[in-house]
């Protein structure tokens, strides 16, 4: 069962999209804010969310395998961003992050799951099943946090400073 197109499906396709451009232009390696890298893991999460709340027959596992998603992609993220090579500029909180298509791939791993979340709205048939679709959707969003998470925690200077004393 496949709820019919409604303004969530608009809603998650847009941020989505926005979530790629923003995502686009970051790996371009210009100097970013730790702030504006903020905004395309937040909008993933929301993203993730709206996929999850279109499950009908939710259940303890398809839950649960939408939580053990979310937390296999923020290690990975985690992960990445600990290997990322980035440049810490002396403006408030500001870096440059090497060029990397891994943070790319996940963005349109997530549109194109927003895409066929989409689709199967409007013709009203599931082109996959939206348990597996919020659970990819998941792991994306899992990937683009854990992976600014690292990135922040890199750029914080009282973390440094810390771990400076170790």
């Amino acid at each position: 069962m496949i709820a019919p197109l409604s303004l969530t499906n608009v809603i998650s396709l847009l941020s989505a999209i926005i979530c790629l451009s923003m995502i686009a232009s970051q790996t371009t390696g210009r100097v970013q804010s730790v702030s504006r890298l903020a905004l395309p893991p937040a909008l993933a999460v929301v993203v993730a969310l709206i996929l999850l709340a279109g499950v009908f027959d939710a259940g303890f596992v398809s839950d649960g395998l939408w939580v053990i998603g979310a937390i296999v992609g923020f290690i990975l993220g985690r992960v990445r961003g600990q290997m990322l090579s980035m440049e810490i500029l002396p403006a408030a909180r500001s870096i440059r992050a090497a060029q990397t298509a891994d943070n790319l791939v996940a963005a349109l791993m997530l549109l194109a799951l927003t895409s066929t979340d989409f689709i199967s709205a409007a013709l009203r048939h599931p082109l996959l099943q939206p348990g597996l679709v919020a659970i990819g959707g998941a792991v994306c969003a899992g990937f683009l946090a854990g992976r600014f998470l690292a990135i922040a925690l890199r750029a914080d200077p009282v973390a440094r400073l810390r771990k400076g004393l170790r």
